[in-house]
C-alpha cells in the first residue's frame, strides 16, 4: 500500500509545524517551510490551502502573516486528514458484485478492497501527537 506523495508531504509539513510550535509559538512563513523541508514551494502552498480548509492549520495573510497549527497536536486526527487528502471514503471499500463482469476476479477485488480498508483504518486512532 502506498500513500500519495502529497499525503507524505502533508505529514512532513504538519510535523514541522508541530515541532516548531514546541519551541516557539510564532507563525511560520510558507517559503521558509518549503526551504527547510526541501519541498517545492508550490506543493507546500497547495498543501497549506488544503490544511486550512480541513481546519488543521491557520493561515494569516499579510506582512507579518504565516501559518501555524489550528489545534493541539492531540486534536489533529490523522485518519480524517489522510482520507481527505487521499480522496478516499469508506464507501470506496464496499464491494459491489452486481457490477462485476468477471466472476473469477470478484474474490480478488474484494480481497484488495479489504486490504486497502485495513491500511486506511490503521490511522483511525492516530493523532499528530502520536507521530512526532
Amino acid at each position: 500500500m502506498q500513500i500519495k506523495m502529497k499525503t507524505h508531504y502533508t505529514m512532513k509539513v504538519l510535523i514541522h509545524l508541530a515541532l516548531h510550535e514546541l519551541e516557539d509559538d510564532s507563525l511560520l512563513d510558507i517559503r521558509n517551510v518549503s526551504d527547510e523541508l526541501e519541498l517545492p514551494y508550490e506543493h507546500v502552498r497547495k498543501i497549506v490551502q488544503d490544511l486550512v480548509k480541513l481546519e488543521a492549520i491557520t493561515s494569516i495573510r499579510g506582512r507579518n502573516g504565516g501559518i501555524k497549527l489550528a489545534k493541539k497536536t492531540t486534536d489533529i486526527h490523522l485518519f480524517d486528514l489522510i482520507m481527505a487528502i487521499e480522496e478516499v471514503s469508506l464507501d470506496d471499500f464496499k464491494h459491489d458484485c452486481k457490477n462485476c463482469n468477471m466472476p473469477l476476479d470478484c474474490k480478488f477485488r474484494h480481497m484488495l478492497k479489504e486490504q486497502y480498508k485495513t491500511f486506511y483504518m490503521s490511522f483511525k486512532d492516530v493523532y499528530l501527537s502520536d507521530i512526532m
